[in-house]
């Protein structure tokens, strides 16, 4: 295996939990296999610690966006290290026991588990009165809906 890299640069993190942040980009060739690949390559530092992250994939060309796709996904990672002290934030557990009290979003209300069965009864029994569905609710029958013309309400 045959590696090309590019020397590391320093770079500048946008993110101010990035002490330093360090790319490399380059060649991985491995004749016997027919292999040539791109590899790019992030270094950084935190108060905790150094990360290494790398991705390997087809070189940049106009005939897909493989390296594109990967280049992207390193900046996300590098660019949303934000709780680099893997601390507990105390406020996302309020936010996620708020939006957990609601069990389903429809058409911009919020519902509740209990409201969202009633709901879902109410439209599965407007679904059927339209549909001519028999449910188990004998007032929600639709008139003028049999299938002959002559057939009248006793004939089901």
């Amino acid at each position: 295996i045959k590696t090309d890299l590019d020397d590391l640069k320093r770079t500048i993190a946008k993110n101010p939990k990035i002490l330093e942040l360090y790319y490399s980009e380059g060649e991985v060739e491995y004749e016997e296999e027919n292999f040539h690949a791109n590899i790019m390559i992030y270094i950084l530092k935190t108060t905790k610690a150094w990360y290494y992250f790398e991705a390997i994939g087809s070189h940049p060309n106009l005939e897909n966006y493989n390296w594109e796709a990967n280049k992207r996904c390193l900046e996300l990672i590098v660019n949303s290290f934000n709780n680099s002290e893997f601390e507990n934030i105390s406020t996302n557990k309020t936010i996620i026991s708020k939006e957990a009290d609601y069990n389903k979003i429809y058409k911009g209300k919020k519902y509740t588990q209990e409201e969202w069965e009633k709901k879902e009864q109410e439209l599965w029994e407007e679904y059927a009165f339209k549909n001519n569905i028999k449910t188990g609710n004998s007032d929600a029958k639709k008139k003028g809906g049999k299938f002959f013309l002559d057939e009248k309400e006793s004939d089901s």
